[in-house]
């Protein structure tokens, strides 16, 4: 008889880490598991919908009530949650549910910890309620070890079981809009636009802004960005991607910059990679997973300045990128699916 997982997921937004929840999710099924994804917005009762609308009415006016949601959302979750052989938490929140559920169950109760998540929340009491978290009495499974060493502070014994990219990124040459762009020899440079600032999205822009006082032949093209802001430099916007159309675009791009201050484990480095484009980026700490300084990445300090001389060298030296690109393509494939799913099932299998 099959064992039954119950994955509970907070939403179903662009972020890579609900991609791979996801896909993590689909390759255990296909491994004969019985799969649930659990999902709060999901078919609403009459009573979830009065109280996810006043816990929005109240997020937004009163952001420090957020507790509120935080007190409704875990008994509504578990009271949609079907019985499981594991329940496995994906996001702060589910944290309470899993911890309800074992109580109420005695069965494994798992924390998929993909982020530190409380700097989500600067300034904020949800910053503390997301930190109890990592006190609760559930199995911890982080994605790097960054994250195993922050989650051990907490006195918990958090078991690494790794990440892995999608299987969907590797090279094409089924290039978009932007191949007239190379024809042009413009060199461009592809970068992600997230506005939470520890994201670090206003360090590219700086430091695509100083290169281009100095260099008139790069276009950046900047994925996610539906604002109506301007660049002091030649660029074009593009809202989020489906993973296939997103792999073109790394394909094709002379360079991926990527300035995040704070990652998990920071999958678009790893993605670009994948593709093989070559890659600055900052320390964001997850990353040092996979990110080897001068070996298949670029790693610069959190200052616009070394960013943009980094970017600099890596398009005026082409031995430098070709030896970027060869071993970026040999590290993605030590961060597949098939490794990462093992350990994550080697896991369940101790507590079954």
């Amino acid at each position: 008889m099959s064992k039954h997982i119950s994955f509970l997921m907070w939403g179903m937004g662009p972020a890579g880490g609900t991609y791979n929840v996801l896909l993590l999710a689909d390759y255990l099924r296909h491994r004969g598991y019985d799969v649930t994804i659990v999902i709060p917005e999901k078919e609403l009762s009459f009573l979830k919908a009065i109280s996810m609308g006043m816990a929005k009415f109240l997020e937004y006016h009163f952001p420090t009530l957020f507790i509120k949601k935080t007190m409704l959302s875990p008994l509504i979750l578990a009271s949609e949650v079907p019985e499981a052989d594991f329940y496995v938490a994906t996001f702060w929140p589910t944290a309470y549910t899993a911890s309800y559920l074992r109580t109420k169950t005695g069965m494994p109760c798992f924390y998929y910890v993909q982020h530190f998540e409380p700097i989500f929340y600067p300034y904020s009491y949800v910053y503390y309620l997301a930190e109890k978290t990592y006190t609760l009495p559930l199995i911890q499974l982080t994605i790097s070890k960054w994250l195993t060493a922050v989650i051990s502070k907490y006195g918990k014994n958090s078991i690494h079981v790794g990440y892995f990219v999608d299987p969907i990124f590797k090279p094409t040459r089924e290039y978009p809009y932007i191949q007239k762009l190379k024809n042009s020899e413009k060199k461009i440079i592809l970068t992600i636009y997230r506005q939470e600032y520890w994201k670090g999205f206003h360090l590219s822009i700086d430091a695509i802004t100083t290169l281009y006082k100095h260099r008139k032949d790069i276009y950046a093209i900047i994925i996610g960005d539906t604002t109506h802001t301007l660049y002091a430099f030649p660029h074009k916007k593009i809202g989020w991607l489906p993973r296939e159309e997103l792999r073109k675009y790394y394909s094709v791009a002379d360079v991926f910059v990527y300035t995040s201050l704070f990652e998990g484990f920071g999958l678009p480095p790893l993605e670009a990679m994948a593709c093989g484009c070559p890659v600055v980026m900052t320390d964001s700490l997850g990353s040092r997973d996979y990110a080897v300084p001068g070996v298949n990445s670029i790693v610069v300090q959190k200052n616009p300045k070394a960013i943009a001389v980094a970017i600099n060298e890596l398009l005026s030296n082409d031995s430098l990128r070709d030896s970027l690109i060869r071993e970026g393509l040999q590290t993605a494939k030590n961060f597949s699916i098939d490794i990462a799913a093992t350990k994550f099932e080697k896991v369940l299998r101790m507590y079954s």
